[in-house]
């Protein structure tokens, strides 16, 4: 674990928890953590990819089917995640078409757009398309977006998240795939 986290536990609760998540340290610096140690971790909840290595020690025990459930488990896919980063994208990219001294101007136009992600979290979450951790998620961090510099920042925590959110979906889908073929193996003996 990261320094500061001995467990994800800690991770949901002084990150994410209690209203003191930042992107930046007390000196006003991007945290040297969040592109990776922290941003692994949030793809760890969104993914429900916490009872990994309790799924290895069910398979372990040959217990295949109970260790196929614990993986199985979830429904936020990397399509419904890569949806609202793609939309921060091109918001983002709105931005990049301003120069220096119409940045913040235009990042004034654009901040109901940005704030509109958390009503489509909302929306996606009626549909039961994503999971309350993604809708706290895209929630905490719109609420932090009020510079261009967060909106970069936001952007940039974003698509580290991503990337490991797809690593931990895979790594789930291929396991499940693995214990799926020792059950029917099993059950041809």
């Amino acid at each position: 674990m990261s320094k500061g986290f001995e467990t994800l536990k800690d991770f949901k609760v002084k990150e994410g928890g209690d209203g003191n998540f930042s992107y930046y340290d007390e000196c006003g610096n991007v945290k040297k953590e969040l592109f990776n140690e922290i941003a692994e971790k949030e793809a760890i909840i969104l993914a429900e990819a916490e009872d990994i290595d309790k799924a290895r020690k069910m398979a372990g025990r040959r217990e295949f089917r109970k260790a196929c459930n614990l993986v199985e488990k979830g429904k936020l896919t990397t399509t419904q995640v890569r949806k609202f980063y793609d939309d921060l994208k091109s918001i983002e990219k709105q931005m990049e078409l301003s120069n220096e001294n119409g940045k913040r101007e235009k990042f004034e136009r654009l901040l109901p757009l940005i704030k509109m992600l958390r009503t489509k979290a909302f929306y996606a979450k009626a549909r039961d398309n994503v999971t309350d951790h993604f809708v706290n998620f895209i929630e905490r961090n719109i609420s932090l977006v009020n510079t261009p510099r967060d909106l970069e920042q936001f952007s940039k925590y974003f698509e580290s998240v991503l990337g490991f959110f797809r690593y931990y979906e895979e790594q789930k889908k291929q396991l499940s795939k693995q214990w799926q073929d020792e059950l029917k193996r099993e059950k041809r003996r």
